[in-house]
């Protein structure tokens, strides 16, 4: 059975570590914040499709004391990357995969140069999912939870698949891991800056005919960007104008995402001169 590393016990490595811990697999999770609670308390997350409680948890503070596994999840907001290296050191075997689940561009890349990992020991890991943490060792699951996997290893990834799968999480597998962000990217750009900067949701959004228009050349925008050679290597050099942030919500008026905290700028347009890894 593989091992899996969970860095990160946040929303989406608490939500996806707690269900393949629930299906019997080996889960350590890398709790920063709150490892004493949930080393007294256990992990809760709760759901509409049934919550979970685990009350024995394989948590820990420091990654130098987690075991060697053969999956590591990088959960952790992107905006930690910078201490990726060493921790990576501390739970990867030479035969491991790393399976970056963030979202932004270029995750892939700072792996590869913080650990010195070959490209096809990365996967991307994009997930589709609405929830967000409400305190310590607490995560609540609203709705959603399809995962994309995507990278050079097609063998190795639908053994994660379907690890994932046998946890009850719909996934799908990709070779091509940049057009694969590319796509989520489509959604996240403009959506993310646009509930932010104005304090809504999408489903507000989607009903202002002015600002639907808005997000349709946002959307237009990056797909224009992306179709640049340097973006098709993912290469983050490169100048552009799109926005970014975080979103909540969508057009149907299904649960709505909570937004990350980012500065806001009321009335004022957000333009980011290099694509960077965001959440």
């Amino acid at each position: 059975m593989t091992t899996y590393a969970v860095l990160g016990t946040g929303a989406i490595g608490g939500w996806y570590g707690a269900l393949l811990a629930q299906a019997g697999h080996d889960v350590h999770f890398l709790c920063r914040s709150d490892h004493a609670h949930v080393k007294s308390h256990g992990l809760l997350v709760e759901s509409p499709l049934g919550d979970i409680h685990l009350r024995e948890v394989q948590a820990y503070d420091d990654a130098a004391d987690m075991p060697r596994c053969g999956v590591a999840l990088v959960t952790w907001k992107a905006t930690s990357n910078g201490g990726l290296g060493p921790v990576l050191a501390s739970v990867v075997a030479p035969e491991s995969t790393v399976v970056m689940m963030q979202n932004g561009l270029g995750n892939e890349e700072a792996a590869m140069v913080a650990a010195g990992l070959e490209p096809d020991r990365l996967l991307a890991g994009l997930s589709f999912i609405c929830a967000h943490k409400v305190g310590p060792g607490h995560v609540r699951h609203l709705d959603y939870g399809a995962v994309t996997l995507a990278g050079d290893d097609m063998e190795r990834a639908e053994e994660i698949a379907d690890d994932f799968r046998d946890a009850g999480v719909p996934v799908s597998v990709e070779p091509d891991r940049v057009l694969a962000r590319w796509r989520k990217l489509v959604w996240n750009i403009p959506y993310n800056g646009l509930c932010v900067l104005l304090d809504a949701t999408t489903d507000s959004l989607m009903a202002d005919r002015s600002l639907r228009g808005e997000i349709e050349s946002l959307m237009r925008e990056v797909c224009t960007v992306a179709r640049r050679p340097a973006a098709a290597r993912g290469d983050l050099r490169q100048p552009c104008a799109c926005r970014t942030g975080g979103r909540r919500g969508d057009a149907e008026g299904r649960a709505a995402l909570p937004v990350p905290e980012i500065p806001r700028h009321a009335g004022a347009s957000v333009k980011a001169p290099y694509f960077l890894p965001c959440e």
